[in-house]
């Protein structure tokens, strides 16, 4: 039977898997790993609270404004190229977050670059004892969660801020600005 619609040429057919194949394989090859992450800011606040809990330790917040700190800095780092928790210009972490409204009474910062993956960033951070301490410290109850493609250094990448902290209370600010003037009194001579 003869149907032009349906020719099987063994040949043709291999030859032309061949062909597709070597296309989809360097289209593979070509794609920046940046852009072929698994990362986002959901991902990471999800592992973070999820090895608290595992812990036994109160799950985090997650706070606008942090989360606007971490952008500010991760887009710093970007923009400044570099990969620091302090910038080249003198900008700390807590420095973003106080540009951004963030008032404090501890806080902390993780960062990561090169990562395919929210899990093994979360990995990482646990294996290192610095970055453990800030992920599972009790005394945090807010987190701000950063994810941005860029580059550093001429590579591309995907950068993540995370920063940690406990707001300051309205009445210990209060207690800190009189202790401060009354400080500040004293060293002028000043009586109040």
């Amino acid at each position: 039977m003869n149907n032009p619609f349906f020719i099987h040429n063994p040949v043709r057919i291999k030859k032309s898997s061949h062909i597709f194949a070597t296309i989809v394989v360097s289209f593979l090859l070509s794609v920046s790993p940046v852009y072929a992450t698994d990362i986002s800011s959901q991902s990471i606040v999800a592992l973070t609270n999820t090895s608290r809990a595992e812990r036994g330790i109160a799950t985090l917040v997650q706070n606008q404004t942090l989360t606007q700190a971490a952008y500010s800095k991760a887009n710093d780092m970007v923009k400044n190229n570099y990969f620091d928790h302090y910038s080249p210009t003198g900008s700390t972490p807590w420095s973003f977050m106080l540009a951004n409204g963030y008032d404090y009474s501890i806080a902390g910062e993780n960062l990561a670059m090169d990562f395919a993956t929210a899990e093994g960033i979360n990995k990482a951070w646990l294996a290192s004892p610095s970055h453990a301490r800030n992920e599972l410290n009790p005394d945090f109850t807010d987190i701000g969660v950063a994810v941005v493609h860029g580059q550093l250094a001429g590579s591309d990448t995907t950068l993540v801020v995370q920063m940690f902290g406990r707001k300051q209370s309205p009445l210990a600010k209060t207690i800190l600005q009189s202790s401060l003037v009354t400080t500040v009194s004293h060293i002028l001579g000043i009586n109040s």
